[in-house]
């Protein structure tokens, strides 16, 4: 009875090792235009901000976004430049 359960495991082990994983589609993360401007003259820092994980990146475009007054936008832009000129992630 055991040999049973175990012959039946290795069996569907072995068709879920068979089994492929969906396509998926890229995911284009879309830069707000002042982000954008920010990260444009600064080569070191938008090569930085390219090398890190889509979640990491859309930690930074949401942090700047998300911010309703101009003046905390654009701290938030600047803080976003300095964490990426040293290479830090958001959280």
């Amino acid at each position: 009875m055991i040999l049973n359960y175990i012959r039946t495991a290795v069996e569907f082990d072995g068709q879920a090792a068979k089994r492929r994983a969906p396509n998926r589609k890229p995911v284009k993360i879309e830069v707000p235009k002042d982000l954008k401007a920010a990260l444009k003259p600064n080569a070191k820092t938008r090569a930085v901000c390219e090398a890190f994980s889509l979640s990491h990146q859309r930690g930074y475009i949401e942090s700047a976004s998300e911010a309703r007054r101009r003046e905390t936008r654009e701290g938030r832009i600047a803080t976003t430049l300095e964490w990426l000129t040293e290479g830090k992630p958001r959280n």
